[in-house]
């Protein structure tokens, strides 16, 4: 009996393994984490400094943009479909609203920086 019972709980315990194996995470956005120092530059004429503010207001290059005119202002920008995003958000933003920019950046699969203020 208890060997009947064992045999069945593997089965189950495969069973589910396999569905687990078949579910995709697609809602993710790709991050790449660079290994920097403070004295390292970007070595590429294609960047874009995109920043949030604490209002949610877009700033691209130092100019205030709408968040709707965001994706056409970076595709224009990007040479041969590349383009680098330097992302800085002050400390107060929503993740939420961060990750709208990501989203933006990986669905042309254009690199993206997080730009953070090391602390002193």
């Amino acid at each position: 009996m208890y060997i009947g019972l064992g045999v069945v709980l593997l089965v189950t315990l495969f069973y589910f393994k396999s569905l687990t194996d078949k579910i995709q995470y697609d809602n993710s956005v790709d991050l790449e984490l660079p290994i920097t120092t403070p004295n390292d530059t970007i070595q590429n004429d294609n960047v874009v400094n995109v920043l949030i503010k604490e209002d949610l207001s877009i700033y691209v290059d130092s100019i205030k943009r709408d968040i709707k005119d965001l994706e056409g202002i970076l595709i224009n920008r990007a040479v041969n479909d590349s383009l680098t995003i330097v992302l800085g958000a002050e400390k107060s933003v929503p993740v939420s609203n961060i990750i709208d920019v990501m989203t933006v950046a990986n669905k042309h699969k254009f690199k993206t920086i997080l730009a953070v203020k090391p602390e002193m």
